[in-house]
């Protein structure tokens, strides 16, 4: 697959959090972050928002042996939401 130099304007609290994610994952390879990170959201988006719904719904209602106190749980399901583009 070829490869095109792309220009684009991102906001500073996202460009922070790839290089994070890059130092973290790819050993600082920013445009692999970023390629990663839009092929992960293009997937998620491909399936159809009914299914991404039923996800949501599973999530929010299923028993977790996972411990979270309110607040924990509230940001889960806003990154979930964020997540599943919903």
């Amino acid at each position: 697959m070829s490869k095109q130099i792309v220009h684009m304007r991102i906001d500073e609290e996202i460009k922070s959090a790839v290089k994070r994610l890059a130092d973290n994952e790819y050993e600082g390879n920013f445009t692999a972050a970023v390629e990663c990170l839009l092929a992960q959201s293009l997937r998620m988006r491909m399936i159809d928002l009914t299914t991404r719904w039923e996800m949501y719904g599973a999530a929010k209602n299923a028993k977790s042996k996972v411990v979270m106190d309110d607040k924990q749980y509230n940001e889960f399901i806003r990154k979930l939401t964020d997540g599943l583009f919903i």
